[in-house]
């Protein structure tokens, strides 16, 4: 073995050879890793990167998928930018911007004062009462040529002879609910707010009250308790019931010393007219009344005549019913006259026999529906008048009742 610093020359060629190898064999390779990364990555599985939203709101645990933060709000639906219009209102407020553009008037070559008025909806027209025509007299022919002179006005003198038709004054000119301003006026005014009702008087909660503990507390049977307004600011009880004892024990299971300024009328009833008492007992709006019913004179003579009017009939069949102290019932419809929503009677009354105590009652019935179970049962008892009913007459009719003396 040599000791020489220096080898031999075999040994020095080698190593040269190892080292070039090792050189060439690293160009290669990363010559092919960066040849063969771009088609690498074209076959490898994209991968989406996570969408991530942090939030400070504090989320249930129910509630942690599929929400967006809104104005601080978790889970708040995401809003457009603007809300559109329906198709309906989209129309409507092209007709106004078309109406209120000055240059678009002006393009059309027309005066704002010759603008035709807004065609209305036909939902939102309403129409008065045509008047009634006239009828056509079988002497008189219609005529249907054109005028003839004798038809045409005047020619004005110191002028141009002009022949002027006369207007017929049965002519009435129909204008539009509400005209939209024109075009040269700007912004289109906007409508006058709705009026507000006016507070309830006192008169009206003192008889709202007053149905409403009746309601609660019915009193005895035979009894009707009927509020009635006082004057033009205190309301009225009238009571009807077949015993003295029963006005006494409704006045203190339902009034209170707050209402001993309470006006009352107390009335006495035969007990054979209690089964109409009962029949308006039994309605549903019971101890208010859908009609209205006003006496002329609550105390008529014998032989006289018993006069007043009904409200709120329009539209309906309307019976009104006497009950006389026998407990007959007897339709008075022959002496009945309506006018739109006001009925008016005129029953001329007769006492047969002595005067007694009880009082005659007076019931109107209205209904949708025509009347013929009442009418068919006309003269009998009202045991038999009120039972058996059937439709509206079981308890929705419209009532209306009072009392009244024959002497």
């Amino acid at each position: 073995m040599s000791t020489l610093p220096y080898g031999s020359p075999a040994n020095r060629g080698w190593l040269a050879a190892a080292c070039s190898s090792l050189a060439v064999h690293a160009a290669l390779g990363a010559l092919l890793l960066g040849g063969l990364q771009p088609l690498i990555g074209r076959f490898a599985p994209q991968t989406a990167a996570p969408q991530i939203r942090v939030t400070l709101q504090r989320l249930d645990s129910g509630t942690l998928a599929g929400l967006a933060l809104q104005d601080g709000m978790a889970g708040a639906e995401t809003r457009a930018e603007s809300d559109r219009l329906s198709p309906q209102l989209t129309h409507a407020a092209d007709d106004i911007s078309d109406l209120a553009d000055p240059a678009g008037d002006g393009a059309s070559g027309m005066p704002a004062s010759a603008a035709q008025p807004v065609q209305q909806d036909p939902g939102l027209l309403i129409a008065a009462p045509a008047p009634a025509a006239e009828a056509a007299s079988p002497l008189l022919p219609t005529e249907t040529g054109p005028l003839v002179p004798e038809t045409l006005a005047p020619v004005a003198s110191g002028g141009a002879a002009v022949s002027t038709a006369t207007v017929n004054a049965g002519l009435t000119t129909l204008r539009p609910l509400a005209a939209l301003p024109g075009a040269n006026s700007g912004t289109p005014e906007k409508p006058a707010a709705a009026k507000t009702p006016p507070p309830p008087r006192a008169q009206d909660l003192a008889v709202k009250d007053l149905i409403a503990r009746i309601r609660a507390n019915g009193g005895p049977d035979c009894l009707l308790a009927l509020p009635r307004r006082d004057g033009q600011d205190s309301a009225g009880l009238e009571m009807l019931a077949a015993r003295d004892a029963a006005f006494g024990q409704f006045t203190r299971s339902v009034l209170s010393e707050d209402d001993s300024a309470l006006r009352q009328t107390r009335t006495l009833l035969d007990p054979r007219q209690c089964p109409a008492a009962e029949y308006i007992r039994r309605n549903r709006d019971y101890p208010a009344t859908r009609l209205g019913l006003r006496l002329d004179s609550g105390r008529v003579a014998s032989g006289g005549r018993l006069t007043g009017a009904l409200r709120g009939t329009a539209g309906k069949y309307v019976a009104l019913l006497l009950v006389d102290n026998n407990g007959v019932v007897q339709d008075l419809q022959r002496f009945l006259t309506q006018t739109g929503n006001v009925t008016r009677f005129d029953v001329p009354v007769t006492l047969a026999g002595p005067v007694r105590d009880t009082a005659q009652m007076l019931i109107a019935i209205g209904s949708t529906r025509p009347l013929q179970q009442i009418r068919s049962r006309d003269g009998r008892l009202a045991q038999d008048v009120f039972t058996g009913l059937t439709g509206d007459l079981t308890g929705t009719a419209a009532l209306a009742v009072t009392a009244f003396d024959i002497r």
